[in-house]
């Protein structure tokens, strides 16, 4: 047998060719951001993000990816299912501030949705406390925005003291202006519920808002600052201890300077506070005892603003104190509408107060009897009112009768008075005999009116 020598050739490829690539195991990196594709892609990221001690800018570009794929609401979806709120909570408190950030922003992504809000644990409130105070402020405030875009949002801030730490760092936060706005965005949420209003109570915050109000704050933010301050401080005063609060450290004069902005949500907002405060005596008498009546004139011209109602219930707060009541009446004589949809028959009771008796000229009055006489002459019931709830308005009403523009129309309101009074018929008899006695002359015109009024002939 012929000798020969066996030559064992491979048909594998990487034998015959050795330059070809490794096969796809050997270099396939289980750890690059990019192998995230299709249906697998969510899955993928997640897997990256649980994966221990890997370089940390792939935790960065998984944690990007998800932020840029979060807006789809069925992405959001299986992101909350897959348990992202709490991979992205554990985030929160990683070294790299970058990581952070993104953390946070795919949380508040996460938790603008109910189900997602629900996953909320320790950790992720631990890490929003801490976000607070460091350089991912900014991104940490618009993610408690998403949280209390619901009612529960609100209770579970308030149940984990959470809103405690945001107040407190409200207050620690001077410059960082976006940030405090995003604050201020959350505060107005949470302080429309007696559990969230809670929180600013005597902790200073109130001060702290008056103190913004009172100076130049804010750089290109402070409208955006002030009105929410206003708008936070009007609904602390809906509270009794908050309104308390807010009258002993004066947010009434600090809203009056509001009252007259430009920015018409600074108005609006002013204007409330000052309704909500005054409710109490204390607030009335602040909007009453100021110069020039400067609050009630700045609130009366804002009555054809588009939250009118809310400045007429303003004005018949502070009228529930007598002097506020007289002002208001004093300032609005000329425009009987307004005073009608303030007052109605009422207005009868303060445009009498406003005649004194035995004046030694009356032509200063003359603007409180003509508006006077029409609400007597135009609205129901006012007559009743006038004979039953003042003091002899006709002794007041007679001095108007020797003005000769205005005699027919004090005659007319004078003579339905004595239709209904017996003693202001007496009493017309008696001044008019008094007035002749008196060696006083009366034209024609003012002779037929009481010829007219009384029944009675008088002896030319």
């Amino acid at each position: 047998m012929q000798s020969y020598k066996l030559h064992i050739v491979s048909e594998q490829l990487k034998d015959r060719h050795p330059y070809v690539e490794p096969e796809f195991k050997q270099r396939y990196d289980p750890s690059e951001v990019y192998h995230a594709v299709f249906d697998r892609s969510i899955p993928k990221l997640i897997e990256i993000l649980l994966m221990p001690n890997i370089e940390s800018f792939k935790y960065r570009d998984s944690l990007i990816t998800l932020n840029e794929m979060v807006d789809h609401q069925e992405y959001k979806d299986q992101m909350i299912t897959q348990g992202l709120v709490g991979i992205a909570s554990a985030y929160l408190h990683h070294k790299d501030l970058e990581i952070r950030k993104q953390a946070v922003i795919l949380l508040g992504c996460l938790l603008s949705l109910k189900r997602g809000r629900e996953q909320l644990v320790d950790l992720s409130f631990e890490g929003l406390a801490k976000l607070l105070f460091d350089d991912a402020r900014d991104d940490c405030g618009w993610a408690l925005c998403r949280i209390i875009s619901g009612r529960d949002g609100v209770d579970i801030l308030c149940r984990s003291n959470l809103t405690k730490v945001m107040i407190e760092a409200f207050m620690q936060s001077d410059g960082h202006f976006k940030f405090q706005v995003y604050l201020l965005e959350a505060f107005s949420k949470i302080s429309e519920y007696d559990n969230g209003i809670f929180f600013f109570l005597r902790c200073g915050i109130i001060q702290r808002f008056i103190h913004i109000l009172d100076n130049d704050y804010g750089g290109e933010h402070r409208p955006r600052i002030n009105y929410l301050c206003l708008d936070v401080l009007a609904k602390i005063c809906a509270n009794h201890d908050g309104k308390i609060e807010a009258i002993r450290e004066n947010a009434i004069r600090t809203a009056s300077s509001q009252l007259d902005s430009p920015h018409e949500k600074e108005q609006y907002f002013a204007t409330v506070l000052i309704m909500n405060c005054a409710i109490n005596l204390d607030g009335k008498k602040q909007c009453v005892h100021v110069t020039n009546d400067e609050i009630i004139q700045k609130l009366i011209n804002l009555l054809d603003k588009p939250f009118s109602d809310d400045v007429r219930q303003a004005l018949k707060n502070i009228a529930d104190y007598p002097d506020g009541f007289y002002i208001i009446t004093r300032l609005l004589v000329d425009r009987v509408q307004d005073l009608a949809d303030l007052f109605d028959t009422r207005v009868i009771i303060s445009l009498s107060y406003l005649i004194p008796r035995n004046a030694q000229d009356y032509t200063q009055y003359k603007p409180y009897a003509k508006t006077l006489c029409r609400f007597l002459r135009e609205y129901e019931k006012t007559i009743q009112v006038a004979i039953e709830e003042t003091v002899k308005i006709h002794e007041k009403l007679i001095n108007f009768f020797y003005y000769p523009e205005m005699a027919a129309d004090i005659a007319d309101i004078l003579k339905k008075i004595s239709q209904e009074d017996q003693d202001c018929k007496e009493f017309l008899k008696a001044h008019f005999l008094n007035y002749k006695q008196q060696g006083n002359q009366i034209d024609k015109i003012q002779k037929m009116l009481y010829n007219e009024l009384l029944k009675y002939e008088f002896a030319s």
